[in-house]
């Protein structure tokens, strides 16, 4: 078992897991925890954590080194701790891993809870939420048979087809995205506006629908993709200024590699 912070709730929970793994209750040991504090990182695992227990540079040292990650930073760090942690626990999974850490398989907790909350968040955004609130009201547990049926519920809502996005998140664990922006091209329209032709590229082995983000003098533009694993998609999106800079992804979407997110811009070509 490992730890992101240190604080007073990572102490409610390891002075808990403690009394139950000293007590034959689980099989287990705390052996790293990261903080930024590392004085007070210390003291907490010379309080609880197992022989040999030391302390973890980064949250994804914290994975590296432990089968079971308790992230217990402010709210506002929860979801970059997440990402580092998951990263590491998800990265290129061995074929016999796909389905038996499946989030419908795992028996990993904190993966089952921050991977479960990940794929609802991402649903949310890919189908807005008065259409997935619907989707859900209309499950019924005991028709729950066979892979299709929660994708099949919300086609009826929303007419989109998405087996691929529950193969890749839900039933199979295909690790995450790696978008990067493969080219981008600006055009000047006669009407002075611009049109940029956008290319992302999915380098990773699961899909995801991902915000593409245009930058321009005085605002953004903001356009939704859907990009299918080790697939290529592309899109035009229109500003009404010289466009600057374009993003993939505004952090809604986990993935395994954020630096090749951003693309500047250079000067548009005038329209013929």
């Amino acid at each position: 078992i490992g730890f992101v912070g240190s604080g007073l709730i990572a102490w409610a929970h390891g002075l808990g897991l403690k009394a139950m793994i000293d007590g034959g209750v689980i099989d287990a040991s705390i052996v790293t925890v990261h903080d930024p504090r590392e004085r007070q990182a210390r003291g907490f695992l010379d309080v609880v954590g197992g022989g040999g227990a030391d302390l973890a540079a980064d949250a994804s040292e914290v994975a590296a080194r432990a089968d079971v990650v308790w992230i217990c930073t402010p709210t506002s760090a929860h979801r970059p701790a997440m990402d580092a942690a998951w990263v590491m626990s998800t990265a290129a999974p061995r074929s016999e891993d796909e389905v038996n850490r499946s989030l419908v398989n795992t028996i990993n907790e904190e993966l089952y809870r921050s991977k479960a909350m990940c794929v609802w968040w991402m649903l949310r955004d890919m189908l807005g939420e008065a259409a997935l609130k619907k989707a859900i009201a209309a499950y019924r547990p005991e028709q729950d048979k066979e892979p299709s049926y929660m994708p099949h519920l919300i086609a009826a809502q929303t007419q989109r087809d998405l087996e691929w996005y529950f193969d890749d998140w839900v039933y199979r664990d295909r690790g995450l995205p790696d978008f990067k922006i493969e080219s981008a091209f600006p055009r000047k329209t006669l009407t002075n506006t611009f049109i940029v032709t956008v290319t992302v590229d999915n380098l990773g082995n699961a899909g995801a629908e991902v915000p593409v983000i245009l930058k321009f003098t005085g605002g953004e533009v903001v356009k939704r993709l859907e990009v299918r694993a080790k697939s290529k998609a592309t899109i035009r999106i229109e500003t009404p200024r010289s466009p600057q800079e374009i993003m993939v992804n505004d952090g809604s979407v986990p993935e395994s590699d954020v630096a090749n997110n951003v693309f500047k811009l250079g000067s548009p070509a005038s329209a013929q």
